[in-house]
């Protein structure tokens, strides 16, 4: 019976041993297989820049990692794990646990360094005179052609004067003078300016007046002046024409000369562009009245006796009768109808005033002397 229980405790403890050791061996086997990985498995880098890889291993302490890359020319190896991007393109870089099967692998993209072309200069073009309420794009020229970033913020020196907008639309706001400014919106911070002048906008004229007679003699001279409406128009010169100068011309100093016989129009006309006219037609005739009147009838008069003036008390250049307009006197030895009739008054002496007409009245003064 002894002997049996030892046998059963036998097969118990030989079959309990097996069943650790197979345990402990499996354990073993599971804790001997080590793994690696990367945190990121893929790196964007710069030609110059570089990367240290720190693979993370589990189950092995100090394990030596071995790196190797899918392609060469792309990365170099500064030290094991440290890269430098030395061109552009992909590469793939594995690290593998030395003596073992785990590995790990990132991939690693080089570009080519970014270096911007910066703006050299700015040309500002565009008009340098607007009026008010006007409006215009301005155009910003960058060099050179291949400048990175060719655009440009536009500024005002008086926006009272004119405003821009950031596309570069001017609005011209009131008279004045104003610079606008392009400066480039890369590092250069470069510049380019144009100078405007803005001019007060312009009323032009509705209408035009002038005035002139019906009529004229040969050798008048007529100074010539127009009105122009509105009252605030911007420009208020007028010039004028004659329809035939051999009749009547427009000299030098703007007035009219006439200077031969027959009808003309003359025409006054605007200058700020508006194109509104006014005209007149006048008569030009030759002059035969006189220009030169004397008095030579007789001097003295007795009281109460009359004397009749006509054209031949007087001497003159006319070629045609003598046309009388007045009979003047003020003083009391003599007096004087208005047709010209004098009559004697009183002794003493009296001065007649005798208008004759010419192209301008004519005042001829007769010196009478009245006598008992």
């Amino acid at each position: 019976m002894v002997k049996r229980i030892s046998k059963l405790f036998m097969i118990a403890f030989l079959f309990v041993f097996a069943f650790a050791f197979t345990a402990c061996k499996k354990e073993k086997e599971e804790k001997a297989k080590p793994t690696i990985s990367f945190s990121t498995t893929s790196y964007e880098l710069e030609v110059g820049e570089e990367l240290t890889l720190s693979p993370v291993i589990t189950n092995l302490e100090n394990g030596e990692i071995e790196y190797s890359e899918s392609k060469a020319g792309i990365v170099s190896s500064e030290a094991n794990g440290k890269y430098k991007a030395v061109a552009a393109g992909t590469v793939t870089i594995t690290a593998k646990i030395k003596g073992y099967e785990a590995s790990a692998s990132v991939t690693i993209t080089v570009t080519e360094v970014f270096v911007p072309v910066l703006v050299s200069g700015i040309t500002v073009s565009g008009e340098t005179t607007m009026t008010e309420g006007d409006t215009q794009t301005l155009t910003a020229t960058v060099s050179p052609d291949d400048a990175t970033d060719k655009t440009v913020k536009w500024s005002t020196s008086n926006a009272k004067i004119a405003t821009i907008t950031d596309a570069g639309l001017v609005t011209a706001v009131k008279a004045g003078t104003v610079t606008f400014t392009a400066t480039a919106n890369d590092e250069s911070k470069k510049t380019g300016s144009l100078k405007v002048v803005i001019k007060e906008k312009q009323v032009l004229a509705t209408s035009i007046e002038f005035s002139l007679e019906d009529t004229y003699y040969v050798g008048d001279e007529v100074a010539l002046k127009a009105t122009i409406l509105p009252a605030n128009a911007s420009v208020k010169i007028a010039t004028f024409e004659s329809t035939n100068p051999t009749i009547a011309k427009i000299d030098e100093n703007g007035q009219l000369v006439c200077l031969n016989a027959g009808k003309v129009t003359i025409v006054a006309k605007t200058t700020d562009g508006s194109n509104v006219k006014a005209s007149k037609q006048i008569t030009v005739v030759a002059f035969n009245g006189p220009s030169n009147v004397s008095y030579v009838g007789p001097t003295t008069i007795g009281i109460n006796d009359t004397y009749q003036l006509s054209e031949k008390d007087f001497a003159s250049d006319a070629k045609e009768a003598l046309e009388f307009t007045a009979f003047e006197c003020f003083d009391d030895a003599l007096t004087v109808s208005e047709t010209g009739l004098m009559t004697g008054a009183s002794a003493g002496e009296a001065t007649l005033i005798v208008s004759v007409k010419g192209k301008a009245t004519i005042s001829v003064n007769v010196e009478m002397k009245v006598v008992p």
